[in-house]
């Protein structure tokens, strides 16, 4: 009882989120707990076939009254919403119209209510505006509503750029969903139209959408129109006219934001794979085949910069064997309109077009920002100077010649090391610096031709500056220098040396706390200058050998 329950509920939610109807409860004999249910305000659901209003369906015989007819039938016998928190004439209904086989139509269709189609074919003659529009009368909102439509084919035929009219038009619809079959050879396939209202909240199932000047097109109309946060999944988008033919689209959004895309098959060479005036907006994974050139996304800015065609984005998958997605931004503010895509190649890969900028925090700054056109990645910068480049105090850069990190800050803990070679091709400095207290710079230079110095400094050191006050030099013939940066001697010392203790000695003196011991003398060669201690404690001073 318990697995009957649950699957009761299910199916009852499903129903009443297209309906606005929830199924009636069996009887509750085991005791298990029901949700109070919403009395229904009208008798139960009623299906509206066309060929109960004369429809014949057999492709030659004009169908378009007979069609209408049961539409508006459906309309005026609809239950107009049997949920208490939702208007009349704009949630729940349960009429359905049905419609199998191939009708003729010399006008538009509007239908409102719940329609299934799945197994119809409209051709479509006269070259009406329309051929099948899904509103309201005085296009108020179509709610919960699950349309399925026919194909829909405009019988003229003609080779694009055309100017046939719209296939399907869908105005002003809420928490909709539906199917779109097969629409050929319009002028627009499919127009999603929010006119002085919305059209949000609907999922939208595509299938082929074949020689249309434009396939998928949103629009606003009216002082407040809007289409916002639906939902585009599948459709194959497909040409046979002439590569790049002036104003051909597969898919065209004005100004609507918050749309996702998902799974296109984008195949052929429109001018424009996708154009965008909108915001927020998102395709994933979109399938781009071409065949005389690389795929192209188009975002345009309407009116106020940054308000329009920016902040939208692309998660390609293996893009066109052609070359990766050209993306134009064209007009005041088209930017930031960001692309992930996967590279073409035996191995695959990765690449970022845009240029990327994650997580933007002011006009010159971002938590990450990718460079399309210099190849160089920014953190916390949006204009890096380098492949990789960290905006702040501790900065880090490589390019070709392996940069890491400004050499000095004013503050804190830098790590830096500097292997570019100049224009001579010498190697630079490298350096690793560091300094957390209030006294100065303390760091080490490693120098390739001078070896190993040690720094430290009182004073502040200005950033990007040498730093001196050199301490000690130990040199790659194995020279330690104290306080001398050329020592010539395996030890040099520029100053006083005291050995066993930490008094000064004074400048150029030698102070020893204890006895200098040394091993048995070596000879001696007339003309030598030296300061010997023999065995005996005797100090020697002399320009010739000791006495032996």
């Amino acid at each position: 009882m318990e697995r009957r329950a649950a699957l009761h509920s299910l199916l009852s939610g499903s129903f009443a989120w297209l309906t606005g109807r929830r199924l009636e409860p069996a009887n509750n004999s085991a005791g298990i707990a029901q949700r109070q249910q919403v009395r229904p305000l009208t008798a139960p659901p009623r299906t509206y076939d066309v060929r109960d209003f004369g429809a014949r369906g057999d492709g030659i015989t004009d169908d378009t009254t007979a069609i209408q007819a049961a539409c508006n039938a459906a309309v005026a016998g609809n239950d107009t919403g049997s949920e208490v928190n939702h208007p009349p004439d704009e949630y729940g209904g349960s009429a359905i119209v049905i419609a199998a086989g191939t009708f003729v139509t010399s006008r538009t269709i509007t239908i409102g209510t719940h329609f299934d189609g799945s197994r119809a074919t409209f051709l479509v003659k006269g070259s009406p505006a329309v051929g099948v529009r899904v509103a309201a009368n005085g296009n108020a909102v179509v709610g919960r509503k699950h349309i399925r439509l026919p194909e829909v084919i405009n019988t003229s035929y003609l080779q694009p750029p055309n100017t046939m009219g719209t296939g399907v038009q869908i105005v002003n619809v809420h928490f909709c969903e539906l199917h779109l079959r097969k629409i050929e050879a319009w002028n627009t396939a499919i127009d999603v139209v929010g006119d002085n209202n919305g059209t949000a909240w609907s999922r939208f199932y595509m299938g082929w959408m074949v020689h249309n000047t434009v396939g998928l097109q949103l629009t606003v109309s009216g002082t407040n129109g809007w289409v916002n946060e639906n939902q585009f999944h599948g459709g194959s988008f497909t040409t046979f006219y002439a590569p790049n033919t002036p104003g051909t689209r597969y898919v065209k959004v004005g100004r609507c934001n918050n749309n996702t895309f998902h799974s296109m098959a984008l195949e052929g060479d429109p001018e424009f794979h996708i154009e965008c005036a909108g915001r927020f907006n998102l395709w994933f994974m979109p399938r781009l085949e071409t065949s005389a050139g690389p795929p192209k996304a188009l975002f345009t800015s309407i009116g106020t910069a940054f308000t329009s065609g920016c902040d939208n984005a692309l998660f390609l998958g293996y893009p066109s064997s052609k070359g990766p997605l050209v993306l134009t931004n064209s007009g005041v503010g088209a930017a930031r309109n960001n692309v992930i895509a996967w590279e073409p190649g035996p191995l695959g890969g990765m690449t970022f077009r845009g240029p990327l900028i994650f997580d933007r925090v002011a006009s010159d700054n971002a938590t990450l920002s990718v460079d399309d056109g210099t190849h160089r990645v920014g953190l916390g910068k949006m204009t890096p100077t380098e492949r990789v480049d960290l905006r702040g105090n501790s900065n880090i850069a490589f390019d070709a010649y392996a940069f890491l990190g400004q050499l000095f800050s004013s503050a804190g803990l830098v790590l830096g090391v500097n292997a570019k070679a100049d224009t001579v091709g010498n190697v630079g400095n490298q350096v690793v610096v560091a300094q957390n207290d209030a006294n100065g710079y303390q760091f080490i230079r490693l120098t390739p031709q001078g070896g190993i110095s040690f720094h430290g400094l009182q004073a502040p050191v200005v950033a990007g500056a040498v730093a001196d006050a050199e301490r000690l030099r130990l040199t790659p013939a194995g020279n330690l220098g104290l306080g001398t940066r050329t020592p010539a001697a395996k030890l040099a010392v520029n100053g006083g040396v005291h050995i066993g203790g930490d008094a000064d000695p004074g400048d150029k003196n030698l102070l020893v706390e204890g006895s200098i011991k040394a091993p048995a003398l070596r000879p001696f060669t007339a003309g030598d200058r030296y300061l010997v201690i023999d065995a005996a404690g005797n100090l020697h001073v002399s320009a010739v050998g000791p006495e032996r």
